[in-house]
Parts: structure tokens; C-alpha cells; sequence
């Protein structure tokens, strides 16, 4: 696997990832051939573009897909806290924390 340097935290000149368009938290991959670039970020796997330049339509799809990714495990991981606390806590919170849940799902 290619050694990977984090990218400079300046808008100005670091590289986003291609997928996401982040900046801050990007992993650009060293060691690869010169033409082919590659990315870790918070979409949790690499992706590698030949031309950066020339991004593919479906790169805007997969950074779609990833943020829902990102926000249904949020929602799971808030689902199984509460069920972690659900036996600490009264009927009264448990429905407030469910209706929030659900508010937030929509």
C-alpha cells in the first residue's frame, strides 16, 4: 500500500478529495504512478482518479451515496446508545429521545 501524507489544512492550496471535496482529514496516497492520484477521507475508501482534471459524472453519486452513508450510522450509532440507556432513563426521556430520533430521520 502507498505511504500516505495528509494534506495541508489551507484552502488555498491543498488538494480536496475528488469524491467528497473535503480538505481538512484528506489522505493523498504518495508512491503511485505519477499519473494516478489517490484519496482517503471520511468516505471511508480510497479513490483513485487517472486524470483529476477530467472527474468522472458519477464521483458527484458516490459522494451523494457516502454522506448518507455517513448520516444512517450516525442514526445507528444514536439508536444503540439509546438502547444502552433505555433502562437508566425514564418512559418520559426514552419518548422525547425517540421522537427526536425520529424527527431527525425525516
Amino acid at each position: 500500500m502507498p505511504a500516505q501524507e495528509t494534506c495541508r489544512d489551507d484552502p488555498g492550496t491543498a488538494e480536496s478529495c475528488p469524491g467528497c471535496g473535503a480538505i481538512t482529514g484528506v489522505l493523498r496516497a504518495t508512491g503511485t504512478a505519477p499519473t494516478i492520484h489517490t484519496w482517503s477521507c471520511g468516505l471511508n475508501w480510497v479513490i483513485s482518479v487517472v486524470n483529476p482534471h477530467l472527474r468522472p459524472a458519477h464521483l458527484a453519486d458516490l459522494a451523494a451515496a457516502a454522506g448518507e452513508i455517513g448520516r444512517l450510522r450516525r442514526m445507528l450509532r444514536q439508536v444503540i446508545t439509546l438502547a444502552d440507556d433505555a433502562p437508566t432513563i425514564t418512559d418520559e426521556q426514552l419518548r422525547d429521545r425517540l421522537l427526536t430520533l425520529a424527527s431527525d430521520a425525516r
